[in-house]
């Protein structure tokens, strides 16, 4: 009886760090696809600027903004020097 109630003390003892653990997993997976890099390239026609335009603070590039106005995916493109 004493070592099923100390396993189950250990295995109580893992869920922290396990759900912590899944956690930063779960973010960094999240983090790869939400935030894209910036794309070159103008994407496929259904994507129309939208007037917004912005400085990226990590390369210094001016930025367009890209929408799909089906969907309200944006595509964020580098402008061209």
């Amino acid at each position: 009886m004493a070592a099923v109630a100390m396993s189950f003390y250990v295995g109580a003892a893992l869920i922290g760090p396990i759900i912590l653990l899944s956690m930063c997993l779960f973010g960094l997976i999240f983090e790869r696809y939400r935030y894209r890099q910036l794309n070159s390239n103008r994407p496929d026609p259904r994507y129309q600027p939208n007037g917004e335009r912005f400085i990226d603070p990590e390369s210094g590039a001016p930025v367009t903004v890209y929408t799909d106005a089906a969907t309200g995916d944006r595509r964020y493109v580098k402008d061209r020097d």
